[in-house]
């Protein structure tokens, strides 16, 4: 693999682990909890995701997302908070394993991204713009509350925070197919040139429920090898 795509690749990965799928549950969902189970192209358990979603009234509070080997050790989890809001949670994503965070915080009026990992320590860097920009789980809310204008053939065009990067990139979600009851969407760079190289994510969403039902595309949890893996997600209700 070229040094160009390897490094497409390994940003891509960073900006899953912001994509953050713990929240593709409605707001007035009645269940709380449901699961996600992350598999190879051959079917092999990778391992599972836990979901917790907590509500305050009508509204998110916030969102646990716990993820388990095959065995059903804890190997990573992430927490956003949505008190401020629904498209700019603050949060925190750990993997055990490597020993490393990052995420989104507000302190003294301002928004930080920071990473941290054992070598070097934390680093974090200011939020210099937020308009259109989403963090963690926000462009999933913002994505279902647009699905009508998606299967109009009408693409969305928004700015995804890079944790790793400390900074956003552009990003278009745009329909790949509708079928019935489900519409099938893929994310993507906004930059022509790098989306020929970097791959994409595909989504599908049940529209009456606006649950998200499956996923496919890179993970944010890396191998026994900590090294990057595709994964094909289904999610139980």
């Amino acid at each position: 693999m070229s040094t160009t795509r390897t490094r497409i690749l390994l940003t891509f990965f960073f900006l899953v682990n912001g994509l953050c799928l713990a929240g593709a549950s409605r707001a007035n969902e009645s269940s709380p909890v449901f699961w996600g189970e992350a598999r190879d192209a051959d079917g092999k358990l990778l391992y599972r995701e836990k979901h917790v979603i907590s509500h305050e009234g009508d509204n998110i509070r916030q969102s646990l997302t716990i993820y388990l080997d095959p065995e059903g050790r804890e190997i990573a989890r992430m927490v956003s908070e949505y008190d401020r809001s629904l498209m700019m949670p603050t949060y925190v994503f750990e993997d055990y394993r490597r020993n490393y965070r990052e995420g989104l915080r507000f302190e003294n009026g301002a928004y930080y991204i920071f990473k941290s990992d054992a070598k070097r320590g934390e680093v974090t860097k200011p939020l210099e713009e937020s308009e259109n920009v989403f963090s963690c789980q926000g462009w999933h809310y913002y994505l279902v509350r647009n699905l009508d204008k998606l299967e109009r053939n009408e693409p969305l065009k928004l700015q995804l925070i890079f944790p790793n990067k400390l900074r956003h990139y552009s990003f278009l979600i745009e329909k790949v197919r509708a079928d019935g009851e489900n519409i099938r969407v893929k994310l993507k760079f906004a930059n022509r040139l790098v989306s020929w190289f970097a791959p994409h994510l595909e989504l599908v969403y049940d529209k009456k429920s606006q649950k998200l039902i499956e996923y496919s595309g890179v993970s944010n949890i890396l191998d026994a090898k900590e090294e990057l893996q595709e994964v094909f997600i289904r999610y139980l209700y």
